[in-house]
């Protein structure tokens, strides 16, 4: 699956929150990563993007929450430019070869001195 094919398929407007947390396709993005980060992920319902950002906030622990507000930014990030690739150039990334973008551009974060991102990571 990919997000055009969400957005197409799932009849919803595309909002943010639609868009970012509440399609099928970006919910399994957000779960294969926060997993992968060994952070906590829940999907109350309905979902509205600013609260659920203060929902995984509390299910994270204190001193990995800063951490987590930048694992959050880049995936809402990777998602919003796939969003727009598909929009404005046409195309569109299979699922997982977005997951794995997601997680090298996690890794080049780390890589390049994001610790708090980095302690999220539990190897």
């Amino acid at each position: 699956m990919t997000l055009a094919g969400s957005v197409i398929t799932d009849q919803e407007p595309e909002t943010a929150d639609h868009l970012l947390v509440n399609s099928s396709y970006t919910k399994a993005i957000w779960w294969n990563t926060l997993s992968w980060m060994t952070c906590q992920c829940s999907f109350p319902e309905p979902l509205q993007l600013h609260f659920w950002w203060k929902h995984l906030r509390t299910l994270q622990e204190s001193d990995r929450k800063r951490g987590f507000n930048t694992l959050f930014m880049l995936i809402i990030w990777a998602l919003w430019k796939e969003r727009n690739n598909w929009l404005f150039q046409g195309v569109s990334t299979h699922g997982p070869d977005l997951q794995e973008k997601i997680k090298m551009d996690i890794k080049l974060w780390i890589d390049v001195g994001a610790r708090r991102l980095g302690c999220l990571k539990q190897e």
